[in-house]
């Protein structure tokens, strides 16, 4: 239905709005729910919690602008609890109805929201932490008007960055929160003059840098240590959460939507995860095992990732910059070596 009245065509099916008139009975039990998380649960573990906040934001979707007076009570009433479960149920039924309403609805909310959901970015529990991660990435991505340079940009960025030094799960939405940054302030922000700066600009050199340190200690193999006698470093074959293929596709956003006064940005950057190509390269005929060679796969993958930028300027412009490193040790050959071995992997 909503995908109808968005290309302007008439529904194939007309809406009885049974959920409408049953949320009086629906969202009190769903709010309850929420509140039942498990401390120790796995991450990919399906619950019960997990379940009311899936239904919470379908429910969204189908009441719309109806969903808000029937969940804000239950968020101003908890999001300051001394209980994590309540916190965290709060932050996330916040999050859940942010796709359904009308924009302009939420947008108030959003706004008296954003100081206290930044600041709960250090709250003593993980789950919250986690959650508010997630709801914050999903302002980023939904209602990125709301999000003031002036106001909100600074804090929002050093909380996110902040959060890039957590658990695997936390770094992963703070990843997806700062790629959504990078990627809707290029459509909110399409009425500049000269285009040659951007709200995010300042932020350029730190965000990235973070992202690269989030990454860094996972260039290689745990079990490629010994095979490139690497005592000072300490290598990880993980993955857990995605976290370092969110902090690459993160990566791989802050490059597309450079400005112009970020391109020493985009140009360091390019290098470096070239130097990490070229290291994986080099160690490819050692790795043993179908899991170390999957890993190998899936961080070459992540590196070709970063560097096919979408725009065709700054592509020529890392022509230059390879042309001009002489530090730099790697060669165009390196990086079609390495798109050769995906393809031959895929």
């Amino acid at each position: 239905m909503m995908q109808a009245q968005e290309y302007g065509d008439a529904p194939e099916t007309e809406s009885k709005f049974f959920a409408k008139v049953a949320l009086p009975e629906i969202v009190p039990v769903l709010l309850q729910l929420l509140t039942q998380q498990e401390e120790d649960a796995d991450d990919d573990e399906w619950n019960v919690s997990m379940a009311a906040g899936t239904c919470l934001n379908l429910l969204a979707g189908a009441v719309q602008d109806a969903i808000v007076p029937a969940v804000i009570p239950f968020i101003e009433a908890h999001i300051k609890s001394d209980d994590w479960h309540k916190r965290e149920a709060a932050i996330m039924s916040f999050g859940s109805i942010l796709e359904g309403p009308d924009p302009t609805v939420l947008t108030p909310l959003v706004n008296q929201a954003l100081p206290l959901l930044i600041d709960m970015m250090a709250d003593r529990n993980e789950h919250v932490k986690d959650t508010t991660a997630w709801t914050l990435g999903r302002i980023c991505d939904l209602l990125i008007m709301t999000i003031k340079p002036d106001i909100h940009l600074h804090p929002l960025i050093s909380a996110l960055v902040n959060g890039l030094q957590d658990s695997p799960r936390i770094i992963a939405n703070c990843c997806w929160a700062l790629m959504n940054l990078a990627d809707q302030y290029v459509y909110f922000d399409e009425d500049s003059e000269t285009g040659q700066t951007g709200p995010l600009s300042p932020y350029y050199e730190g965000v990235v840098q973070a992202l690269l340190r989030v990454t860094e200690k996972y260039i290689l193999l745990k079990s490629l240590n010994r095979l490139s006698h690497t005592k000072d470093e300490c290598f990880s074959p993980g993955n857990e959460s995605n976290f370092r293929t969110a902090a690459y596709e993160a990566i791989t956003s802050y490059l597309s939507h450079a400005t112009p006064d970020a391109i020493s940005v985009v140009q360091n950057t390019t290098v470096t995860i070239l130097q990490r190509m070229e290291q994986l390269l080099s160690i490819q005929n050692q790795i043993v095992g179908i899991d170390d060679r999957n890993n190998w796969n899936e961080l070459q993958s992540n590196l070709c990732g970063v560097v096919i930028v979408r725009r065709l300027d700054y592509f020529f412009l890392f022509i230059l910059t390879y042309d001009l490193t002489e530090s730099c040790s790697v060669s165009f050959a390196s990086l079609t070596k390495a798109f050769n071995h995906l393809l031959i992997a895929s």
